[in-house]
Order: C-alpha cells, then structure tokens, then sequence
C-alpha cells in the first residue's frame, strides 16, 4: 500500500487515507467481480445454487457497507 506524503507531514492523515484508498479499490473490484458472476449466471438456463450464494455475498457486503457508514441494517444476511 502506498502512503502519499502531506504537505503538513502528518502521518495519521497519511494512514487515513491511504485507508480509504484500500477501501474504494476493494469496493471498486467486489463491484467487477459481481457483475462478471451475474454476467455468468444470466447466461444459464437454470442458475444453481450458486445464485443463492451470489445473493448472500452481496447482502454480506451490504451489511459491513452500512457498519462502516455507521447505518442501521437494511437486509438481512
């Protein structure tokens, strides 16, 4: 992980943001990674169980979404 530097040289903003910056690329690739999954399933006639797997991921990712947004739940998991 890189750390850029501050122009004021404090090192919590640094980790900070270098934090954030972990956050929305790993968000970034739940989001590719998804969508090729549902692109996959789409093209099945009879989607398996795996749907359902897709689906508690997805809901799973959700829920730490608003924990980290400090929100309430909004689906069960």
């Amino acid at each position: 992980m890189r750390i850029a530097p501050h122009p004021t040289g404090n090192f919590r903003y640094q980790i900070a943001m270098s934090l954030l910056e972990h956050f929305r690329r790993q968000f970034e690739y739940e989001f590719w990674a998804n969508a090729e999954v549902l692109r996959v399933l789409a093209g099945l006639s009879d989607p398996p169980a795996s749907t359902r797997l897709l689906a508690h991921i997805i809901a799973a990712q959700h829920l730490w979404l608003n924990r980290l947004q400090n929100k309430p739940p909004r689906l069960a998991v």
